[in-house]
């Protein structure tokens, strides 16, 4: 797993960690280095990433997959860093890391619906235009205080999580009336420019369209905002995540429907009452153009009689725009592979041996130096006659390979285990090693050496094994034997740490 971003220094930085399953079937994480990135060509990359295993003692032929995210550099079907990879091993397959899969799902849905899309807009500009000043910031604190609301503040659209855009819209309408109040308050608000924009946002606020568009987002986008929460699990495999993200798009698939849609508008009727807004306005009705009339067209043009008929079609787009970006996402051509797996698993378990030759002709290929088809099909038959519950699919499994008689009987199907639960769902670690690296390298630390840079990564991502050195050797170590430091420091025992 690899991700890049740039420092407070605005140096290009590739973060490199790693995924493997454990004797207990559990997958870890952990972070290997973090390396400068002075070429950003792919063929730059994956150098840096090969050198990284080998100096760590890895080699790329025992890796079975590798995740991203979408960048061309990256997933580059000829010449990204993941067809690199697989030059060298063609069972390391690729996962676009479904966390950004999401995001840019979340982002096509936005994009595809103007009515969305004005909402985000206006929602982004209002929020901004709050907490980009102190001033405002504190007034609608107290405003929020003197009111009694007991619903969270706004906050921003934060760049650099998945999880926040629901929520982000949520809380406009829950400060609704706070914020209609401080952006009519002209004693706050002095500069003519600031006056207009005020106004500007307090009239698209009121418009129906808005309510509409932020109250639909909301609720599309709670909906994604657990599930990226759920994803960012370290010990989901991308079989897991696929699944739980099918169980997301199934419950959109039940928000679907005509009385979903008409307790939403009833929902946002009796809001619209609650915070003032202004009622729907629907469109005026437009005369056919001549050119299309002088073709010997003579259909009319439809125009909605009803506030129903006009924002019905919206509410079901969105839906479906929804429905199919994540379902567009998620479908990935190595993807497949890891789907095979698991059910040649669950087929297994469930006493299905032979409706599982499509699975094993599927993976054999992929797989050559991993399995072989007698070996296949022997461990299927014999765990074919278990009784095992597969209600609770790959957790009974783990379960049971658990024990080290049940391993060894089955060993083909051990490995099968093993590289459908290594292969990530996210690419998360590598976010949150981001995040350690904003808080070690400063505005005021900005001038730090790479290689003490390193050295604090390691030292702040692996804290607790840090904690367990002994300070007395570390001193010992440093002052060895240099007749200099060793007439300042002398040597040190355990009675010197307090």
């Amino acid at each position: 797993m690899a991700d890049e971003s740039s420092d407070v220094s605005r140096k290009e930085q590739l973060i490199v960690c790693i995924r493997w399953i454990d004797n207990n079937f559990e997958p870890q994480e952990d972070y290997l280095t973090i390396n400068l990135l002075e070429d950003l060509k792919a063929k730059n990359v994956s150098d840096i990433i090969l050198d990284c295993l080998k100096v760590n003692g890895l080699d790329i032929e025992d890796a079975r997959g590798q995740c991203y995210d979408g960048a061309s550099v990256m997933k580059g079907e000829k010449g990204g860093v993941a067809a690199i990879i697989k030059e060298k091993n063609g069972s390391c397959l690729y996962i676009h890391c479904h966390g950004h899969s999401l995001n840019l799902a979340c982002g096509d849905t936005i994009k595809q619906i103007p009515c969305l899309k004005d909402a985000f807009d206006t929602a982004r500009e209002l929020i901004k235009f709050i907490r980009k000043s102190p001033k405002k910031t504190m007034n609608l604190a107290a405003l929020r205080k003197e009111s009694e609301n007991p619903y969270a503040g706004i906050h921003d659209f934060c760049e650099t999580r998945w999880t926040v855009r629901g929520s982000a819209m949520e809380s406009i309408i829950n400060n609704f009336h706070e914020i209609t109040e401080l952006l009519e308050n002209r004693d706050l608000i002095c500069e003519s420019v600031q006056r207009i924009k005020a106004v500007g946002l307090t009239t698209s606020m009121h418009k129906f369209s808005f309510l509409f568009g932020c109250k639909l987002a909301a609720m599309i986008m709670k909906q994604f905002d657990r599930l990226s929460q759920t994803l960012q699990d370290p010990s989901l495999s991308s079989v897991e995540s696929y699944n739980i993200a099918m169980m997301t798009i199934k419950t959109m698939k039940k928000d679907r429907s005509e009385d979903s849609f008409t307790l939403f508008l009833e929902s946002l009727k009796k809001l619209q009452e609650d915070l003032d807004v202004e009622e729907a306005v629907l469109p005026r009705k437009r005369k056919r153009p001549a050119k299309i009339t002088n073709y010997g067209t003579h259909a009319t043009q439809h125009h909605p009689e009803t506030v129903e008929e006009l924002y019905r079609p919206i509410y079901f787009e969105a839906l479906d725009m929804a429905i199919s970006t994540v379902s567009d996402r998620f479908d990935q051509e190595d993807f497949k592979v890891q789907m095979s797996l698991e059910k040649l698993l669950l087929k297994s378990m469930e006493g299905n041996s032979d409706e599982s030759k499509e699975e094993i002709s599927f993976i054999l290929p992929v797989f050559p130096k991993d399995f072989s088809d007698e070996g296949l099909k022997a461990d299927i038959d014999h765990i074919s006659a278990q009784e095992w519950d597969a209600t609770d699919g790959l957790q009974r499994l783990k379960q049971e390979f658990k024990k080290k008689e049940v391993r060894k009987l089955l060993p083909e199907l051990t490995k099968v285990l093993q590289i459908t639960l290594v292969s990530p769902a996210t690419n998360a670690v590598s976010e949150r090693s981001f995040s350690k690296l904003k808080l070690l390298k400063t505005y005021l630390r900005s001038t730090c050496g790479d290689e003490r840079l390193f050295s604090l990564m390691v030292c702040a991502i692996h804290k607790d094994t840090v904690m367990t050195i002994n300070l007395v050797d570390i001193a010992n170590f440093f002052i060895g034997d240099v007749s200099n430091r060793i007439s300042v420091f002398g040597k040190f025992c355990n009675s010197d740490v307090c």
